[in-house]
């Protein structure tokens, strides 16, 4: 049985298109699952202003969904300004140190302006995600 090698190629083209769109509505359609990012930040139930020692809390991934005045003040932030983990990371040495308390449940020490500063970190249930105080 003879076959035509234009026929092997047009169903070769055939596959691959066809391959090719099912990929591609797939990965659409992942993407429409996903919520955005700025819904999925949930701020912590109550306010954090009151308190005098500075608390930041941090949500898995690294994201900040609230900081309170007297941290904005000793990470020197305007009123206005979104917080940003990495930002606020690099103020601090080891930097390491603060990235770690703000990954997991610890203590630590670092030095932020020059001066010594002793951090604590607690794990919290607020909502569907957990959040690092």
């Amino acid at each position: 049985m003879a076959s035509n090698p234009y026929i092997l190629g047009l169903v070769l083209v055939v596959v691959g298109l066809a391959f090719w769109l099912f990929t591609r509505l797939a990965l659409r359609s992942s993407r429409a699952v996903k919520p955005p990012r700025e819904a999925a930040i949930t701020p912590v139930k109550g306010s954090l202003s009151p308190h005098t020692d500075a608390l930041i809390a941090v949500q898995l991934g690294g994201r900040i969904s609230q900081i309170n005045q007297r941290a904005r003040e000793i990470f020197h932030l305007e009123e206005g300004e979104t917080p940003d983990l990495e930002l606020l990371a690099r103020r601090v040495r080891p930097s390491e140190e603060f990235l770690t308390l703000c990954a997991a449940e610890g203590k630590g020490r670092f030095m932020l302006d020059g001066r010594l500063a002793e951090a604590s970190s607690y794990a919290l249930s607020s909502g569907p995600q957990p959040v690092l105080l």
